[in-house]
């Protein structure tokens, strides 16, 4: 069975890859420099996250189907 969710799901994994990586790639040393530059890079990586997060929930939104079931067929 084919998914409606494919371009969610693709945005979804995209971003796990990226926080997969940023936590793999966290320096080990004490060097100072790296780890302010490994702290920037991931500040920006959060803000790219959060609008992938921010895109999907607005898309599954577009989704949902109307809760109001009313019809304006009133009996006589």
């Amino acid at each position: 069975m084919e998914s409606n969710y494919n371009i969610e799901i693709l945005i979804l994994n995209t971003l796990f890859v990226e926080m997969s990586e940023a936590l793999i790639n966290k320096p080990a040393s004490q060097d100072y420099e790296a780890n302010r530059i490994y702290i920037d890079n991931t500040y920006k990586l959060i803000s790219k996250w959060v609008k992938g997060v921010s895109q999907v929930k607005q898309q599954l939104k577009e989704r949902e189907p109307s809760t109001v079931l009313t019809a304006d067929n009133r009996p006589a």
